[in-house]
């Protein structure tokens, strides 16, 4: 007889992994932490759904964990799938009972199933529940191996039970997938708001906020080498906008900004944080490293920054900045201060110079 009690379990394993996906998608995580950690939900909730199977015979279990493998798969990609498998394999494991070529087929083929439709050439631009029917569909396939065996072909109701499994898993991939779907959706749209918040319309680097948002999530994953906070200035920038128009300003602000973009290494913050001024926060770096890149930040803006009216006008810039050993970590607002004071005395020091230390007495030649 057809126990309803897994399908029980799997619809609750689904409800709870959809809430634990939203709010996992909505998190500040990385990607990949992310897929890690919705994998090893997914697995966990195919193992327990493993914990109530429906036997047909002696090896041969169907159970409601497919539609959990293959999900995994399609929502999260190769890495959220490979962690989902790895739990499930432990559960199956665990539990005393024979391991059928069956159990071995439908985790591999479910896991396929959502692999090939999340890949980017045969993934749906926008998905709908007719491609989640066709998934509910594929994945049944495996079950249709029953009735290639002889001795399990002339099992009574055989034909019902598949029927009726089918249909669970169209019916549950429609649900489940719809579910999942709308809060990646969600998620998406959230994080793009976020970003949009926390990004300068004209540049498009990092605003004051989000700069300060982003520091505070990452200011523990410096390295023993320390870190360092740049400000940057550009030398008589009000001359510009009062002389040649707010609009060419504008265009300075966007050149200079690309310039800095190109020299600052990944894992490093580039901000713009009010007006001409722009900061860069250097996760891991010595005070020469910091230095260095402070002098290729200038020496960048001044070959590609230009007015085209007047090819012949350097643009320069002032840098001031504050290196920090691992363990005297500053909140952004003091190192700011601190690189502020430096960049003033940049400044009247003559301007197009980098100063990291109060006794800096001179430009410093960058590398």
């Amino acid at each position: 007889m057809l126990s309803v009690l897994p399908i029980i379990h799997g619809i609750g394993a689904m409800a709870l992994v959809t809430t634990a996906y939203g709010f996992i998608q909505r998190s500040n995580l990385s990607r990949w932490m992310r897929h890690t950690i919705v994998g090893a939900i997914f697995g966990a909730s195919a193992g327990y759904s493993m914990l109530d199977p429906i036997v047909l015979s002696t090896g041969i279990v169907l159970e409601t964990h497919n539609l959990l493998i293959a999900f995994a798969a399609f929502f999260t990609g190769p890495i959220g799938a490979a962690i989902a498998i790895l739990v499930t394999g432990a559960v199956r494991m665990t539990m005393d009972t024979v391991v059928a070529v069956t159990d071995v087929t439908s985790i591999a083929s479910a896991a396929i199933i959502g692999l090939l439709w999340s890949a980017p050439a045969l993934r749906p631009k926008d998905i709908e529940v007719k491609h989640f029917v066709f998934m509910g569909l594929q994945m049944s396939l495996p079950l249709a191996a029953v009735f290639l065996v002889p001795v399990l072909n002339q099992q009574e109701g055989l034909l019902t039970v598949f029927i009726g499994l089918t249909g669970f898993n169209v019916l549950a991939a429609c649900a489940f997938g719809t579910f999942l779907a709308r809060e990646r959706r969600l998620a998406k749209r959230e994080r793009a708001l976020q970003e949009s918040v926390d990004h300068d319309f004209l540049t498009t680097v990092l605003n004051r906020g989000g700069f300060f948002r982003k520091y505070d999530e990452v200011k523990d994953h410096h390295s023993d080498t320390g870190g360092a906070v740049l400000l940057i200035d550009l030398d008589r920038f009000k001359n510009i906008n009062d002389t040649f128009g707010h609009s060419v300003g504008d265009d300075v602000l966007k050149t200079a900004a690309e310039a800095m973009k190109r020299v600052v290494r990944k894992g490093d913050m580039l901000a713009r944080i009010g007006g001409e001024e722009f900061a860069v926060y250097l996760p891991s770096a010595t005070e020469q490293e910091a230095g260095r890149i402070a002098d290729r930040i200038r020496e960048a803006i001044t070959a590609s920054v230009c007015i085209p009216t007047e090819p012949d006008m350097r643009i320069t810039a002032s840098v001031g900045g504050y290196h920090f050993r691992t363990r005297e970590q500053p909140n952004l607002a003091e190192a700011l201060n601190i690189a502020d004071q430096r960049l003033y005395k940049a400044k009247f020091m003559g301007r197009n110079r980098t100063i990291m230390q109060e006794q800096n007495a001179g430009p410093r030649l960058a590398a």
